[in-house]
């Protein structure tokens, strides 16, 4: 992901450029919303939020991004399932940046080897 980030900054200024500006403006409007804790971005208008960021960064940025955005959560998802079969039967936490949220969820919501738990609002 990173070797992407750093092509595309050094091929595409102009693209860079404007998605740094969307990026101030989408975490102001995060800012601007109350936030009592950490659960508040598990919700479904964060989630959407969140969703909406990336198809709009891999729209800028091409399917390389889509492939090492996809890939990054792949690798949290594969260190999930090994963790479980490790564990299996005991509880597991898992802690990732928000923007990860609506795509493990939904990943780990279509493996029925892993029961989903969200975080109590």
């Amino acid at each position: 992901m990173r070797e992407n980030s750093k092509k595309i900054r050094s091929e595409q200024p102009h693209a860079v450029a404007a998605f740094d500006k969307f990026l101030v403006l989408f975490y102001v409007r995060f800012s601007d919303q109350t936030l009592s804790s950490v659960a508040d971005l598990a919700t479904p208008a964060f989630d959407d939020m969140v969703r909406l960021k990336h198809d709009f960064q891999i729209e800028v940025f091409g399917d390389a991004e889509k492939q090492a955005w996809n890939g990054w959560n792949d690798h949290f998802l594969q260190t999930i399932a090994e963790v479980n079969r490790q564990n299996h039967g005991k509880r597991i936490v898992v802690v990732v940046g928000a923007e990860h949220h609506y795509w493990l969820k939904q990943a780990l919501l279509n493996d029925a080897a892993l029961n989903w738990t969200a975080l109590p609002n």
